[in-house]
């Protein structure tokens, strides 16, 4: 490189270099000199560098000598200029700055799927898939920073990108094995265990061989692009297997086919511009195909948590529903049963069981209709409310019964104090008249020991103990 005019600036020059050593000398003096130390996990090659080598001012000649470690189509130098380098760096970056920002995006979604995917897996175990995709999405996003220039400017150590470059690539595939076969339904299938076993042994070999200095990552090309070309037949077969014997519905067969054809077709005219074009990109066409795959299938992963998130939605309204009497807002006899279950679970401590019974409630609904006897019922829960709700567990078991639960540590004091508040206020509402027929209600108590595990002669004796004071009640009516 000649420069006919005294250079009398202060720019550099700048430029990139693919797997070349070379030095770089203005009038015959070395002024820059690249030849970092490979082998090991670096392998024999280091991939792209960005380089800003200032120009002594007053240079006439500028002279590079050149040492390939590979000879082949990558090797060389692009983006010759001569510019300060701060300008060069920032329109590299304004430059490439969509692209940084489109694969830190993709990295980001990659995250959230992945997360989302763990979360819901305890309880929807075929989200297997979520976090499948999100594992290919993270992948993704990796390899195709390392085609982004902006990535070299802030890695410290720029031959790392072409490990993570590589290593991303060559992982790829077992994830994106999973999610077709959890999708499919395939997973016991013996060409998805081929297919993932392959895919990590071609990993494991392609890091050891570089590392112990054997072949270099470049150097297993030739069987990562029989394994998709394997892949590609394997995963036609899953797809054509799973929807003739209709183990995928419709939508998701064609959400799959779309998707699965667009990295299909994309690796495979990579794999056709590398062998019989000499093209010098090996993956351009794939990045572009397994995008396509990670939005299409995204966008049906998304549509799938939404769906089963108003289908839990709906689940525990459900479960509310059943769990929650719907005249008086208290606990339903369902709810008084599961909570039983929870007591019979506990080995130690006492309760308390209350039940309860509305006199006179059959005399309202034929004398007033059932709106009045509704009106009955809902004063006399909120009197429990008020009574023991805060103290323990109130349910509407019945038409006209009740039942209380006191499992506090002093159960037998809040019994105590929850009754007296009971009395007074049902007395503060006969008083008010809130109803053409005085509200009494029958009670009876039994103490209920938790390590007995049984509950059932409990609830017999506090109902006989409620029945004994309905009678008396009844009978104290009787006499006024």
């Amino acid at each position: 490189m000649c420069i006919r005019d005294r250079y009398n600036d202060s720019r550099s020059l700048c430029f990139r270099s693919h797997n070349i050593f070379f030095t770089i000398y203005a009038d015959d003096k070395e002024i820059y000199s690249f030849n970092p130390e490979l082998g090991g996990i670096y392998g024999t090659c280091y991939g792209d560098c960005i380089h800003t080598v200032p120009v002594p001012v007053g240079a006439l000649q500028l002279k590079i000598s050149v040492t390939s470690l590979k000879d082949d189509r990558w090797d060389g130098f692009n983006e010759f200029v001569l510019q300060a380098p701060a300008e060069y760096t920032r329109s590299l970056t304004v430059s490439q700055l969509p692209a940084f920002i489109a694969c830190a995006a993709t990295f980001f979604i990659g995250v959230i799927l992945f997360v989302l995917g763990i979360i819901m897996y305890h309880w929807h175990k075929e989200m297997i898939e979520t976090i499948c995709l999100g594992v290919i999405t993270i992948l993704l996003s990796v390899w195709c920073h390392s085609q982004v220039r902006v990535l070299h400017l802030i890695v410290s150590n720029p031959l790392m990108i072409r490990i993570i470059d590589y290593l991303a690539m060559e992982l790829i595939p077992i994830p994106i094995w999973l999610y077709v076969a959890s999708f499919t339904n395939s997973l016991r299938k013996p060409v998805v265990h081929i297919g993932v076993i392959l895919s990590s042994l071609h990993v494991f070999i392609s890091v050891l061989f570089t590392v112990i200095g054997i072949a270099d990552y470049a150097d297993f090309l030739v069987v990562t692009h029989l394994l998709i070309c394997f892949g590609v037949i394997a995963v036609t077969w899953l797809i054509a297997d799973a929807t003739h014997k209709k183990r995928v519905n419709f939508e998701k067969s064609i959400y799959l086919i779309a998707s699965f054809l667009a990295i299909a077709i994309c690796a495979l005219l990579d794999i056709t511009r590398f062998y019989a074009f000499h093209a010098s990109t090996i993956s351009a066409m794939s990045r572009i195909g397994l995008s396509l795959f990670v939005i299409i299938l995204t966008f049906y992963e998304f549509k799938q948590l939404i769906e089963m998130r108003i289908t839990s939605s709906q689940a525990e309204l459900m479960e509310k529903l059943a769990m929650e009497d719907t005249l008086t807002g208290i606990g339903s006899r369902a709810a008084f049963n599961e909570y039983e279950n929870v007591l019979r679970k506990k080995d130690k401590g006492k309760c308390v069981f209350v039940h309860f019974d509305v006199n006179h409630l059959k005399k309202v609904n034929d004398n007033y209709g059932h709106a009045e006897g509704d009106k009955f019922i809902i004063a006399a829960a909120d009197i429990l409310k008020k009574s023991f709700g805060e103290k323990g567990h109130c349910f509407r078991v019945g038409g006209d019964e009740f039942f209380v639960i006191l499992d506090r540590e002093n159960c037998m004091s809040d019994y105590d104090e929850g009754l007296k508040v009971f009395l007074d206020e049902q007395e503060k509402y006969n008083l008010a008249e809130l109803s053409p027929v005085p509200l009494h209600i029958a009670y009876g108590m039994a103490e209920y020991d938790l390590a007995d595990g049984e509950s059932e002669n409990a609830e017999r004796l506090a109902d006989s103990r409620m029945y004994i004071k309905k009678k008396q009640m009844k009978e104290e009516l009787a006499s006024v």
